[in-house]
């Protein structure tokens, strides 16, 4: 098996991954959002933590398929001026594309641990009642950019050796 089919292949077993655990996250934070609504307006209380709980399920959420958007090409980009475009000059302008979007990710990914390391080192917790680590809550965005650099290393790798994605 070529390095190309294996990344491919551990890319798909991701994307099951993320999006199964988004599912999982989005559902409980549904189910909280209406847990607290609902004890709200009939009990006239709430946990302290819950919101705080729904923010970070929905973050997580939220990152994790950032990354698979990546994967598929399905983000949001505006590409009129190139949409026309066919040939060596598109496939070019791709790898072009990917290669800024894995290098400025991989960039803010480093800044980004240096930022958790130090949140880990100072030990803070939430201030919720539910005694959390800072550094878990926070972490999800630095998911998400290590998600968005290996897609988009995984696309820059189909362009040039012609993997699934690379033969459109």
């Amino acid at each position: 098996m070529d390095i190309l089919t294996m990344m491919e292949k551990v890319g798909d077993l991701l994307e099951k991954v993320l999006v199964k655990i988004s599912f999982v996250l989005f559902f409980a934070a549904t189910l909280f959002a209406a847990e607290q609504v609902i004890a709200r307006n009939v009990w006239e209380s709430t946990f302290v933590w819950a919101e705080e709980v729904i923010v970070i399920m929905l973050l997580y959420s939220l990152f994790f398929l950032s990354a698979i958007a990546t994967k598929n090409n399905s983000h949001i980009k505006l590409d009129m001026l190139i949409a026309h475009l066919t040939g060596k000059i598109k496939k070019v302008i791709d790898l072009l594309v990917y290669f800024l979007e894995m290098v400025t990710c991989a960039f803010l990914l480093v800044i980004y641990i240096m930022y958790l390391a130090k949140v880990y080192k100072s030990g803070s917790i939430l201030m919720s009642g539910l005694p959390f680590p800072m550094w878990v809550a926070q972490a999800s965005l630095g998911i998400a950019f290590a998600g968005i650099v290996y897609f988009s290393l995984l696309r820059i790798c189909q362009l040039i050796y012609g993997g699934r994605e690379g033969k459109e």
